[in-house]
């Protein structure tokens, strides 16, 4: 396979940050939300969430499953494709499903392990859960992605993910970095915190030394999950946010975050009797909650190339 360190590139601040697109955010919503159908309805691109117009048919789209058809490992899945519409190559990594246990135990399973794919993370540690998450995935999305990119060699790739997806994504983004490459786009929704202080730290200069736009880390309203794990703790366990926040504030303004990855001004400030799994399932207007197979068709409106290209 071509190595992960060979495929790809990318803070810029806000108000909201300079390149973040609520448009382009709600497509990338729509493909999480997707993500969550029954995977054989994916291949061909026919879920009831399926916006038609993203991966028409499925023919530029890969799902991966880790463990295999017949053994639903952690029950992982990625989405990796071709979007036309968007001109972009998406890698998406599937969100908790709330029926499935293993993916809850994998979600707090919080002990941290070092992880350290170049010198610039020398002393980070992520969370156990996602980094055995990311191991399974990652030599399949490491092939999957070198296809699409022989389709589109010269395309931004777009990362996302939505909860325990989120996770896993900050943990491949940070691989795809630091290898160089093409620019990263990365768009994730109700990201739950992943590693230490020097896994942030790294993160955000991984970032910064790419030289395109902001990680985009979105947080809806009261959202529980980006409040877990928990801020503060043992050293050996203590866990803090990657930059940048965006947040979808409960008066219905968008915030600007700083580029600290704790801001108080921002969800953060949210009092922990508030915190709502309700939020956590609606971003953008969107169903995140479980998606059982069916024969309905429609789903989210089209979005069409000229909304969010400025």
């Amino acid at each position: 396979m071509l190595s992960l360190l060979l495929l790809l590139q990318t803070p810029s601040r806000l108000p909201p940050p300079a390149a973040y697109d609520a448009t382009l955010a709600t497509a990338l919503m729509q493909i999480n939300t997707a993500a969550l159908c029954p995977p054989d309805e994916l291949r061909t691109w026919a879920c009831s969430r399926c916006n038609s117009s993203l991966f028409p048919g499925g023919s530029e789209l890969e799902v991966l499953e880790a463990g295999g058809r017949e053994n639903h490992t952690m029950s992982l899945l990625a989405l990796v494709g071709t979007c036309r519409t968007l001109g972009l190559t998406v890698v998406a990594i599937r969100g908790t499903v709330d029926d499935v246990v293993r993916d809850w135990l994998l979600d707090f399973e919080a002990w941290q392990t070092p992880f350290e794919p170049s010198a610039e993370f020398a002393g980070a540690k992520v969370h156990s859960g996602f980094d055995l998450a990311w191991k399974k995935l990652r030599r399949g999305l490491g092939d999957a992605l070198a296809r699409a990119k022989l389709r589109e060699p010269t395309w931004p790739v777009a990362i996302t993910g939505h909860s325990l997806g989120g996770g896993i994504a900050a943990l491949a983004a940070a691989e795809l970095l630091v290898g160089g490459g093409a620019p990263l786009l990365y768009y994730t929704m109700g990201e739950p915190r992943v590693g230490n202080p020097a896994f942030s730290a790294a993160h955000g200069r991984a970032f910064a030394a790419a030289g395109g736009d902001a990680a985009h880390r979105i947080v809806n309203r009261r959202d529980i999950v980006p409040h877990l794990p928990p801020r503060e703790g043992l050293a050996a366990l203590s866990y803090r946010h990657i930059a940048t926040e965006v947040w979808l504030a409960p008066n219905g303004s968008t915030v600007a975050c700083d580029g600290s990855g704790e801001d108080p001004g921002c969800s953060d400030s949210v009092p922990l009797w508030e915190w709502s799994p309700a939020d956590h399932v609606s971003y953008y207007g969107l169903d995140a909650g479980a998606c059982a197979a069916t024969a309905m068709r429609g789903g989210p409106r089209e979005v069409e190339r000229g909304e969010w290209e400025e």
